[in-house]
């Protein structure tokens, strides 16, 4: 596992031919898809591959992030898949995947050009599957009946939100005030199903 999450995060045509196994071209035309078993069995272990997958690219063996590597493994990639109309797949999937991105080297919560790419205007597939990532990311969690752990993600994300805008990254900053709303109506209604089983 540690080899092919490596491998992934450093070979950007592994990445391309993955996408292309598990997903249809945008340009293809709607019609009846012939079943085959064996296609289907190796699109299957593609799909749980990618979604096992927790190396970004640029994480260097040592440990550092290398925004230069990201960048090379990114344009190959969006250069080739652009060709095969895999395009908004593999920004949501890229998406991701960034959201195993280390803090900056200033502190800051994620990798400064990593912020600056997710927050442009055309990466708004990318920034989706950052969004939905990071909701996964919590797993199967315990309830609790006051909410507390819902209402510390929403001040985590709010706080996380103004310190995106502070930096000039105002789509992240939105997309991060999303998550903290998504926090604040869970915790509501926790907080809302409890109340009335009293």
């Amino acid at each position: 596992p540690i080899a092919l999450n490596m491998e992934l995060a450093s070979n950007p045509t592994i990445f391309c031919e993955i996408i292309q196994l598990i997903y249809k071209s945008e340009d293809e035309e709607k019609k009846d898809v012939i079943f085959d078993k064996d296609k289907q069995k190796i699109a299957e272990h593609a799909w749980r591959l990618l979604k096992k997958w927790h190396t970004p690219p640029g994480m260097l063996e040592d440990g550092s992030f290398s925004y230069d590597k990201f960048v090379e493994w990114f344009n190959y990639v969006i250069n080739e898949l652009k060709k095969s109309g895999h395009i908004k797949v593999a920004l949501y999937n890229i998406g991701e995947i960034l959201y195993n991105v280390p803090t900056d080297s200033d502190g800051f919560w994620i990798n400064n050009n990593v912020a600056s790419l997710l927050n442009k205007k055309e990466n708004e597939d990318m920034r989706h599957g950052f969004y939905i990532k990071t909701r996964n990311s919590r797993g199967v969690h315990w309830v609790d009946p006051e909410a507390k752990p819902e209402k510390e993600l929403e001040a985590k994300y709010n706080n996380l939100a103004n310190e995106t805008e502070a930096k000039g990254f105002a789509r992240l900053a939105t997309l991060l005030r999303e998550l903290a709303d998504s926090y604040a109506k869970d915790a509501e209604r926790i907080i809302e199903r409890y109340l009335n089983c009293f």
